[in-house]
C-alpha cells in the first residue's frame, strides 16, 4: 500500500523478511539488518534518539482501527463496561 501511494511499482515487497509483529520489524531495523514500515507513534522514541531516521518524505495516512479487547467471562465486569461507555 504505501509503495502503491508513492508511485513505486517496481519493487517486489514481498522478497526478504516480513515480522507480522511491528516490534519485531522496528527491532531490526534498529540493528541494521532491515528496514522497517511503521506507524510514527511505534518508532517515535527510536526517531528522537537517532537510532532511526526516516529516509523518505512520503508517508501514507492509515485508517487504523483499535479494538479494546478482554476475556469474554470478563466483558460485563463493571470496569470493563464503565470503559467501554
Amino acid at each position: 500500500m504505501w509503495l502503491a501511494s508513492a508511485g513505486i511499482e517496481d519493487v517486489n515487497a514481498t522478497k526478504g523478511p516480513t515480522f507480522t509483529v511491528e516490534v519485531m520489524a522496528i527491532s531490526a531495523a534498529v540493528t541494521g539488518s532491515s528496514i522497517a514500515l511503521a506507524s510514527t507513534y511505534a518508532v517515535e522514541e527510536e526517531l528522537e534518539s537517532g537510532q532511526l531516521v526516516v529516509p523518505f518524505v512520503h508517508t501514507l495516512l492509515a485508517e487504523a482501527a483499535y479494538w479494546v479487547v478482554t476475556p469474554e467471562r470478563k466483558a460485563n465486569h463493571l470496569r470493563i463496561k464503565a470503559f467501554r461507555e
